[in-house]
């Protein structure tokens, strides 16, 4: 028997995964599903491999079915988003430099924008990469504004 607090994973000499050990588990019963995993290991190379060169020894193969206590891996986080929206939250004291420089960048009329950046908070540009946004940021930054970038889906 193995003691209680005895938590561990028997690995196969090529590296394969084989079953959890938990409390209460003879060896016995070890040495079986040890056995019974280095079986199926076989089996699979048997169908998988059908003359491998002498120099380069067999690639492990996974079990065909994972133990319930080994769940599959975790799916990759997602990647960064590709487009963001350029948002004026506060246009500051020097609005009027903000009104400039955002008519400047999104090619409206100046009436537009003076409506747009009066009523924040305001999107100055829709859906555009990080690196144009990053750019616009800058510099309504310097004209005195609060600028956000909103994360969002591209077109």
């Amino acid at each position: 028997m193995l003691p209680r607090f005895a938590l561990g994973l028997i690995a196969l000499s090529s590296g394969v995964l084989g079953c959890l050990a938990t409390d209460n588990v003879q060896v016995a019963e070890l040495e079986g599903r040890l056995a019974e995993c280095h079986a199926q290991r076989q089996a699979l190379e048997a169908r998988l491999v059908t003359s491998p060169p002498a120099a380069t020894p067999p690639a492990p193969s996974a079990p065909s079915a994972p133990c319930a206590a080994n769940p599959p891996a975790a799916p990759p986080p997602p990647e960064s988003p590709a487009c963001f929206d350029v948002v004026v939250v506060d246009p500051g004291a020097g609005k009027l430099n903000v009104v400039k420089i955002a008519k400047t960048l999104t090619g409206k009329g100046l009436l537009e924008v003076r409506t747009l950046i009066d009523n924040p908070p305001a999107t100055i540009q829709a859906s555009v990469s990080k690196e144009t946004a990053e750019a616009m940021r800058a510099q309504l930054i310097e004209a005195g504004a609060t600028v956000n970038l909103a994360p969002t889906p591209c077109p």
